[in-house]
């Protein structure tokens, strides 16, 4: 692809053109860094962008185009950002899947969205694939090889095949462009968890979604950029966790992080310390809880000292006592066991922490407040917990969708 000119907004720009962008700026910034054997691997923008390109030659050797659709199957990794990236570099349609899908969901899902290529982790996900009747899909792309290398199936070829394919495509292609993305374009298909036989469609997230969400990021965050830390703690097929990771790392330059597996999550979040946290309340009440059920087993001073934190949590939450006693209990709890416990939870660099965000266009399955223990909790550590709602773009149409009649031939 030919290297792009620089836009007028960047805020207003199309994400994948927002990449090449900053890899024009700054290419050698960390953009992404994944653990991998207990070792961090850094990528920097340029190294991003190369791959960004890279995929989206690949891509469209299988006959990728616009308004056809790409989706990945996989645990959180860096491979998530590709995908959607050179995906809109096409102008197809990204469809981010949770990798406990079960293989009948994932038949009706591949159905619906009537997707054309599916990027799958490992051999788990490759054997769904496989069992499901689906005949608009035609690629199978293959992140990992273990056990895999004796299946027949023509549609299976490997990520390692795909970017050569890249490779060659670019040589005959050398002048393929970056497409254009228009504000109403569908740029990605979102799935309600738990997908049943009978549930309805996919929900059509457009271009101005994606800018109203990320508007509404920098709104809520003050100066968010190059200095902020992320790492996805929720599944990457929830947009919302996509907005506050994927989006602002490429909107305005965070730190894009990756835990070795779900296993390893809790330990790498205490590594790395994000400065931008999102959970459904739910998950905010089990933090609590389980924080709570562990005291309670504690030496007495351990006890003693997390009473301090819990009883100066509940005075900042009812905003009674704001005098020097006040912030002297605050300075001692937090000595006493604030501060461990923000260490342990990945929270001690912490600065905006969300139990939504809701973007247009998609469903809200989080969309529920925590209880009032859970929030003056966390607010008495020095983290509160919000909520981000983006601005609903105005009445749009299917005039600039390419997707809007896709193709209906096997």
């Amino acid at each position: 692809m030919t290297a792009v000119s620089t836009v007028t907004s960047e805020r207003d720009s199309a994400l994948h053109m927002q990449a090449a962008q900053r890899a024009a700026r700054t290419p050698n910034t960390v953009a992404v860094r994944a653990k991998k054997l207990g070792i961090w691997q850094q990528t920097s923008w340029a190294e991003l962008d190369g791959e960004r390109q890279l995929i989206a030659h690949g891509l469209a050797d299988l006959g990728v185009g616009a308004g056809d659709r790409v989706a990945i199957l996989a645990g959180n990794r860096p491979e998530w950002v590709y995908a959607e990236l050179s995906a809109l570099s096409l102008r197809a349609v990204f469809v981010g899947v949770h990798p406990e899908t079960t293989g009948t969901a994932l038949e009706q899902m591949l159905n619906d969205a009537a997707v054309r290529v599916l990027i799958a982790e490992d051999q788990e996900q490759v054997d769904k694939a496989l069992d499901t009747g689906c005949p608009r899909l035609r690629w199978i792309v293959h992140l990992e090889d273990r056990g895999i290398k004796d299946y027949s199936d023509p549609r299976l070829i490997s990520y390692t095949e795909l970017r050569e394919r890249g490779e060659r495509h670019r040589s005959a292609h050398p002048d393929l462009p970056d497409a254009e993305q228009l504000p109403d374009d569908v740029v990605a298909l979102v799935f309600p968890p738990g997908i049943g036989l009978d549930d309805p469609s996919p929900a059509q997230l457009r271009g101005s979604d994606i800018a109203a969400a990320t508007t509404a990021l920098r709104a809520a965050i003050p100066g968010l950029g190059p200095h902020d830390v992320v790492l996805p703690g929720l599944s990457l097929a929830e947009p919302a966790e996509r907005a506050v990771t994927v989006w602002a790392s490429v909107t305005c330059g965070a730190v894009l992080h990756f835990a070795e597996s779900y296993a390893t999550l809790a330990a790498d979040l205490a590594e790395v310390q994000p400065t931008v946290r999102l959970a459904p309340a739910a998950g905010w009440q089990r933090i609590f809880s389980g924080i709570e059920n562990r005291m309670s087993t504690a030496s007495w001073f351990k006890r003693g000292c997390y009473r301090l934190t819990a009883q100066t949590a509940d005075r900042i939450a009812a905003q009674r006592n704001r005098g020097p006693r006040a912030r002297l209990m605050y300075a001692a709890g937090y000595l006493a066991s604030g501060r461990a416990l923000r260490d342990k939870l990945g929270l001690r660099k912490t600065r905006a922490a969300f139990w939504s965000i809701a973007i247009p266009g998609t469903a809200l399955p989080h969309d529920i407040p925590p209880d009032p223990d859970t929030a003056a909790f966390f607010l008495g550590l020095g983290v509160p917990i919000t909520r981000v709602r983006a601005a609903v773009p105005a009445a749009r149409t299917d005039a600039s969708d390419p997707t809007a009649n896709p193709d209906t031939t096997a």
